[in-house]
């Protein structure tokens, strides 16, 4: 019996989009994805998909399969972009934090990835397009008093924390304020090469902001 680890990559794929509403012509046209056989799979393991583990194992196998992170950030909602981000920190050796509550004042910060003195204090934005320079400022400065709060938590005191927010739509990464926005096809490239950014200057502790 066919299972949903035994699907061909692009099933997988085209099974998520659906789930998240997806129009199925889109994909039909893009890929030439057989609809009789996306349904027939659809209506197999629909509730299946409603378990989050079982959409992480999804887009594991999909992105072992060739599928580039921002293919698979474009057919998540939110809470799944948030869990691939953490997939992808995970992935480099990080502890991984979601939904990090700050009692006083409340506060909660989308994601903390940490490893030895380093912190990356994150905020997600799953948006369909493209953040305006006005909203992109109010993002950070938003994001800038969280990260400081987080500063000052006992466990957390003497980190190097950075504040970082990560999109969908932006097409490269730039700063403001020394703060990283990156796209999230330029998530591992940035994990790789952050310690040149704060040489650069372009990255900076929360607590020089």
């Amino acid at each position: 019996m066919t299972g949903l680890e035994d699907i061909k990559p692009l099933y997988k794929y085209a099974l998520l989009y659906l789930y998240r509403g997806g129009d199925p012509l889109k994909l039909s046209a893009r890929y030439g994805v057989n609809q009789y056989i996306l349904y027939s799979y659809y209506n197999k393991f629909r509730r299946e998909l409603d378990n989050i583990d079982t959409r992480i194992k999804l887009i594991y196998s999909i992105l072992s399969e060739g599928f580039s992170l921002e293919d698979v950030a474009e057919i998540l909602d939110w809470r799944d972009f948030e869990e691939l981000v953490s997939l992808v920190f995970r992935e480099y050796g990080y502890e991984v934090i979601r939904s990090f509550r700050i009692r006083r004042p409340p506060r909660e910060i989308d994601i903390i990835a940490y490893s030895r003195d380093t912190l990356f204090c994150l905020e997600c934005k799953h948006w369909d397009k493209l953040l305006s320079p006005s909203i992109l400022r109010e993002v950070v400065k938003s994001h800038i008093d969280r990260c400081r709060l987080l500063g000052n938590i006992s466990r957390y005191i003497g980190m190097k924390i950075y504040p970082v927010v990560i999109t969908l739509r932006h097409h490269k990464t730039f700063f403001e304020g020394g703060v990283a926005i990156i796209p999230i096809n330029g998530l591992a490239n940035f994990i790789e090469n952050y310690l040149s950014l704060v040489i650069d200057g372009l990255l900076r502790d929360v607590t020089s902001l």
